[in-house]
């Protein structure tokens, strides 16, 4: 504090007053009378603040920040010239902790969900407190793919990826498929993968979600594009073909690279007869005369297509006999019919 002079008479009192900023000051009184005679007090000290207590800083963990840290360390710092002592409450102050020597709150096992922490200190002006809010998320979220089984096969080419995610504190969710080079954000983790044209051919197609903890699950799957109908051609017997053989093998050839399955039926039409690895019809005994084949095969992803063949077993000789003339006869006409 400044020096300021006062002119006093005997027995008189006087105050100083001063518009002082924030902080430690020291003051001291000196008097002095007309025969040189000089009297002081002693140094005080006065602390001019503009806070009840303590100043309280949480430095970690931040507020509303998620962790999967059970074992997560709550860290302060209390600043006072006259801290006296510290503690916290994690309900609102109706359970106290006291931390020996101001420490930090260390050794707590937090259970799974939000919790708020209030610290408090205190000095000779009074009480502070400081509050953080954060919570412990241990739990992966669950995904899953609703829609569409793995390794399936389709003609769509605008094929959706539908899929499902569950957790209390979901984040963000991306997708990314075939070469993995490239993610894709999937808004609010409610926007299925739709509006893609997928080529002819296999593709793989992986979903990641993560919660506010940083905790990140996965799945993939696996689906084939497939619009093309597979190629069937019969290579023997040839069509309205005529043969002796009631063993009459009908050959064909079936091409696809995801052939699945071929059957046939014959004459009647109303008995399917499945076809083994699509193997050729064999061990037939064909009645005589006419028979109609009709063939089909299909690939995994339902594309189909048929042909025909219609061919006659005839193991019958025919017969032959002469009329006329009469076997070992004679005749005077030269011209014999």
């Amino acid at each position: 504090i400044n020096s300021t002079d006062w002119n006093l008479y005997v027995n008189q009192s006087k105050n100083a007053t001063e518009n002082l900023s924030y902080g430690t000051y020291t003051y001291q009184v000196f008097a002095e009378d007309n025969s040189n005679n000089l009297g002081n007090t002693e140094q005080r000290a006065i602390v001019i603040t503009n806070v009840t207590g303590p100043k309280i800083t949480i430095n970690s963990p931040t507020t509303d920040s998620f962790t999967t840290d059970t074992g997560l360390d709550v860290t302060y710092t209390a600043t006072s010239s006259t801290l006296d002592k510290c503690w916290y409450s994690t309900d609102s102050g109706a359970t106290n902790t006291t931390l020996t020597d101001c420490a930090n709150i260390t050794s707590t096992t937090w259970e799974e969900g939000e919790h708020t922490v209030t610290i408090y200190a205190n000095d000779t002006l009074g009480t502070s407190t400081s509050t953080v809010t954060f919570t412990i998320d241990t739990i992966t979220p669950t995904i899953s793919i609703s829609t569409l089984a793995n390794n399936t096969y389709s003609t769509d080419t605008g094929l959706d990826v539908e899929y499902a995610t569950v957790d209390t504190n979901l984040a963000s969710c991306w997708y990314s498929n075939d070469s993995m080079l490239e993610n894709t954000t999937l808004a609010s983790c409610s926007t299925n993968i739709t509006g893609v044209t997928w080529s002819e051919g296999q593709h793989e197609v992986m979903v990641w979600v993560n919660d506010s903890a940083g905790q990140v699950n996965n799945i993939d799957v696996t689906f084939t594009i497939d619009t093309t109908n597979p190629s069937l051609t019969i290579n023997s017997p040839t069509n309205n073909s005529f043969s002796v053989q009631s063993g009459l093998d009908v050959n064909y050839s079936a091409v696809d690279i995801n052939l699945e399955s071929c059957w046939y039926t014959n004459d009647s039409l109303t008995t399917n007869t499945t076809l083994t690895s699509c193997s050729n019809i064999t061990e037939i005994t064909w009645s005589e005369g006419a028979h109609n084949i009709n063939l089909w095969i299909n690939d995994s992803a339902g594309n189909i297509n048929s042909t025909n063949v219609t061919f006659t077993i005839d193991s019958t000789t025919p017969t032959l006999s002469i009329q006329s003339p009469i076997g070992n006869s004679y005749t005077t006409n030269s011209t014999i019919q």
